[in-house]
């Protein structure tokens, strides 16, 4: 019978993992006892070696921009994470979700509400990109600067993306650049359609040409390439035709009526400095 021919083999099976288990305890008993002790000492240091990789590279979570090391953008890691805002039309805030468990079927952690999201998202800046400028301290937005705030936000506001972060500029900003996630395809195939060119192709921004700019994998050239492409089809803002002004030439605009401004204000200070009589400014000290 089948069972009486196994039921044979299993005396010997057990004869030869005793002594399989001899031999190695009598080659252990040879070892100084300071060797096994270093050994098991480099084995233990090894495995938390690789554990505190492990945790560092893919279940840390980031919290904030100050979080981001130069080694990070120095590789330029990719991070998940979930748009919990668009503030402005060429950058948002990004909730950090690594590993798993943010979303369905596997969802046991969640991101938190926006009043406890304070020094815990990551400001991130579109790569490559300049969208027109909205209103801020005074100044008037630019055209279009609207349609392009409400463009990014169909995009990107409470979703999932994906950021290639690539460096930080000089307001701390993380500029990244941000891909949406197709349906159905892993993104260890694909990561998706990339924000930036999105925008371009769509008509409500421009290629960045000042200092620092980044375009990742597909250079300056591409990036220009598709605003052509989107001025000559008439998208977006390009709807009327070329633009009174860019937001790069926006920026330089106002920066310089600040300066006049200031320069102004010195010179009022100045004139009224010299007009007051020298009693009064004894009296005044």
């Amino acid at each position: 019978m089948w069972w009486k021919r196994g039921s044979d083999k299993q005396p010997e099976q057990r004869s030869l993992v005793a002594r399989l288990q001899h031999e190695l305890d009598a080659t252990l008993s040879t070892l100084p006892p300071s060797l096994l002790v270093l050994s098991a000492l480099t084995i233990g240091s090894s495995a938390t070696l690789v554990g505190a990789v492990v945790y560092r590279r893919f279940l840390r979570r980031i919290p904030n921009g100050e979080w981001v090391t130069p080694d990070v953008l120095a590789r330029k890691r990719w991070i998940k994470g979930y748009v919990t805002s668009v503030g402005d039309n060429d950058n948002f805030r990004l909730y950090h979700t690594p590993a798993f468990g943010w979303r369905w079927p596997l969802k046991f952690r969640r991101v938190p509400i926006r009043k406890n999201l304070k020094g815990q998202t990551i400001h991130i800046r579109l790569a490559g990109i300049d969208a027109p400028e909205a209103a801020h301290f005074g100044r008037p937005g630019q055209p279009h600067s609207a349609e392009a705030l409400e463009w990014l936000k169909s995009q990107v506001e409470n979703k999932f993306v994906y950021c290639q972060l690539v460096r930080k500029d000089q307001y701390g900003r993380i500029v990244a650049l941000p891909h949406v996630p197709r349906k159905f395809i892993p993104t260890w195939i694909t990561k998706g359609k990339c924000v930036s060119l999105e925008m371009l192709k769509a008509g409500w921004a421009v290629t960045y040409e000042q200092a620092g700019a980044e375009y990742g994998r597909w250079g300056k050239d591409t990036f220009k390439a598709l605003q052509t492409e989107a001025e000559k089809s008439r998208q977006g803002m390009w709807k009327h035709g070329s633009l009174a002004e860019t937001p790069a030439e926006y920026k330089r605009r106002h920066a310089s009526e600040s300066v006049i401004e200031s320069e102004k204000g010195s010179s009022a200070e100045e004139a009224l400095e010299e007009s007051t009589p020298w009693w009064r400014k004894l009296l005044s000290r």
